[in-house]
């Protein structure tokens, strides 16, 4: 693999379609899913209301809802199409996350890369929930990730030096820029300096 053009995200919150909102105005292809189907529409018909570039006024028509994800795996097993990367981003649950990562990486297998969108939990708290951990990494994207020009990525001891770089070069992709954490830490770069800010604030706040 040496680029990323094919994305899947499974969870159409806030968090999802707004991903999927900004790879798609930069130009990837990006598949949707929530267990919801009705998620998902809602999702669409919110991207259907947002500014259109002049440049690229239907680029939402890249984001393509997928009902069955068994349905689309099988037209990747069967080189109809292809996704390189998948991207969890469902609510920030352990069990969830851990169901939904052995789900996906079941039905993509390697070299498909699998992602998670989780902003604290620490990537080997849910690689061996992934099978071939070694396309496992952490990217973590910031609300309101459509304006937010900051995106986290991080890996664990298993995941592939290439795997990180991917990863950097689709955050550079889409005008963002990649804090790359080389070690695992709880919050990542910026939400761990967030939290610094705010618990100094808070101690101001008790000294006034």
């Amino acid at each position: 693999m040496t680029t990323i053009e094919n994305i899947l995200i499974v969870g159409a919150g806030w968090v999802g379609r707004q991903t999927a909102a900004r790879l798609a105005r930069f130009g990837l292809n990006v598949w949707l899913s929530d267990k919801a189907a009705q998620v998902c529409s809602h999702a669409v018909d919110w991207m259907h209301e947002l500014p259109t570039y002049d440049a690229d006024p239907a680029w939402c028509e890249r984001v393509r809802i997928a009902s069955q994800l068994p349905e689309l795996a099988a037209e990747v097993s069967a080189g109809e199409l292809h996704i390189e990367l998948v991207i969890e981003s469902v609510p920030e649950q352990v069990s969830l996350k851990k169901r939904v990562l052995r789900e996906l990486s079941s039905l993509f297998p390697a070299p498909t890369i699998i992602a998670s969108n989780s902003s604290y939990f620490i990537p080997s708290m849910l690689s061996g929930f992934v099978t071939q951990p070694s396309r496992f990494a952490h990217l973590h994207f910031h609300v309101p990730v459509l304006e937010d020009s900051v995106v986290d990525i991080v890996g664990c001891a298993a995941t592939d030096p290439q795997v990180i770089e991917l990863l950097r070069e689709l955050a550079v992709r889409i005008g963002q820029h990649p804090l790359l954490l080389r070690r695992e830490h709880p919050g990542y770069i910026f939400n761990w300096l967030l939290q610094s800010m705010l618990r100094s604030a808070l101690e101001l706040v008790e000294l006034d």
